[in-house]
């Protein structure tokens, strides 16, 4: 009970406070630079510290990964040889985007088909995702609800 009583009775004097002191910088900030009222540090210095911790743990390249292998069981490794095989172009515009390409799956399966750029992919998708207009599609492109087609 003491304990519980401690915290009430901090967490009240925190909330009456105008400025607190943060631990990181060693500056007495407005306590609106605080993520909340008991928080050791400011915001912009947890923000520095998330980023150095992104940057340690390898940046976009590490994050991209685990987005892949969680979404589609893809390694970045996979995903570059994807790349390489389509020559960095889509599936079916075979335009090179400046950005990466987008992995193109099944919902109903989860098979993975080809690597779209961003146009084609919201494009298929709003088509929901059949590609039976045929004068819609490049015929180079043999992405089929029912299959993958291999690299």
């Amino acid at each position: 009970m003491q304990r519980a009583a401690e915290r009430k009775r901090r967490r009240e004097k925190a909330l009456q406070q105008t400025h607190r002191w943060c631990r990181e910088c060693d500056k007495t900030k407005p306590i609106d630079q605080f993520t909340r009222p008991l928080a050791f540090c400011c915001q912009e210095c947890i923000s520095l510290r998330n980023k150095d911790r992104y940057v340690r743990l390898g940046g976009t390249d590490t994050a991209y990964d685990r987005s892949l292998r969680y979404h589609y069981g893809l390694t970045l490794d996979e995903y570059n040889h994807r790349c390489w095989a389509q020559r960095d172009r889509c599936a079916i515009c075979g335009e090179q985007p400046e950005t990466r390409l987008c992995v193109d799956h099944d919902h109903e399966t989860n098979a993975l088909r080809d690597l779209l750029c961003t146009h084609c992919n919201h494009a298929l998708g709003n088509a929901r995702e059949n590609p039976a207009p045929s004068e819609l599609w490049p015929t180079t492109w043999s992405g089929t609800r029912s299959g993958t087609r291999p690299l």
